[in-house]
C-alpha cells in the first residue's frame, strides 16, 4: 500500500506541475512587450509538441493519434503487450522456482520442480529474475520512447519537404592547383535550397 502511494505521488510530483500554466497573461509583461499581438494556438496548423506529449504520458499512443499518425499507436500497443507479457511470465516462473527454492533448502512447501537440484533451481530463479528485470527497463524505455516520439513527431510536422530540398553525391572532378595535372577524380556532394 505504501508503494502505491510514493508510486501516486511521484507521479503528481513529476506531472502535476507540467500542466499548471498554459499561456503567459499579458498583464504579466513588461510594456514594451505587452504590446506584441498574442499567438492563438488555434491558428497554427500543425499540432502543438507539448500536447502531444502530453496525451501519450497519460495514454500510451493518444500523441500519436493526436498528430494523426494512425498507424503508430498499434506499433506502441504491440511493443508494450509484449512486455507486460514477458514481465508477468517472468515473474510468475520466478515465484515458481523461489518457491522450489525453498522448498529444496527448508522444507517447507510444495516442490514445484523436482527434477532440478538445487543449484538449478538457484540458477532458474536468478535468471527469470534477471529477465523480469530487464523487460521491465525496456518497456519502461519503450513507454518513453512513444512520448519522445510523439513529441518529435508534432514537431517535424511543420517541416519542409519539398523537392526544392534536395542532396545528392556524384563522381566529379576535384580541382587541385598545387598537383600535376590540375584534375583529380572525386566526389561532389550537392545540397540545393
Amino acid at each position: 500500500m505504501h508503494k502505491l502511494r510514493f508510486l501516486w505521488g511521484t507521479l503528481f510530483l513529476l506531472f502535476g506541475s507540467l500542466w499548471a500554466q498554459d499561456t503567459l497573461s499579458l498583464s504579466t509583461l513588461p510594456d514594451s512587450i505587452s504590446e506584441t499581438k498574442k499567438i492563438k494556438r488555434d491558428s497554427i496548423p500543425w499540432p502543438n509538441p507539448e500536447t502531444a506529449w502530453k496525451l501519450s504520458a497519460v495514454l500510451p499512443g493518444a500523441g500519436q493519434i493526436y498528430n494523426k499518425a494512425f498507424w503508430k499507436p498499434p506499433i506502441v500497443y504491440a511493443g508494450l503487450s509484449v512486455f507486460a507479457y514477458l514481465i508477468l511470465d517472468n515473474h510468475k516462473q520466478y515465484n515458481d522456482f523461489r518457491a522450489s527454492y525453498v522448498y529444496k533448502t527448508t522444507g517447507k512447501w510444495r516442490d514445484r520442480h523436482p527434477e532440478f537440484s538445487v543449484d538449478a533451481v538457484l540458477a532458474q530463479r536468478n535468471y527469470h529474475r534477471q529477465t523480469r528485470d530487464l523487460c521491465i527497463i525496456l518497456g519502461s524505455f519503450w513507454y518513453a520512447l512513444n512520448i519522445v516520439e510523439a513529441y518529435v513527431d508534432a514537431h517535424l510536422k511543420h517541416f519542409d519537404v519539398s523537392e526544392k530540398i534536395s542532396w545528392s553525391i556524384i563522381p566529379g572532378p576535384i580541382y587541385t592547383p598545387y598537383a600535376q595535372g590540375n584534375i583529380r577524380p572525386g566526389i561532389q556532394a550537392r545540397i540545393r535550397f
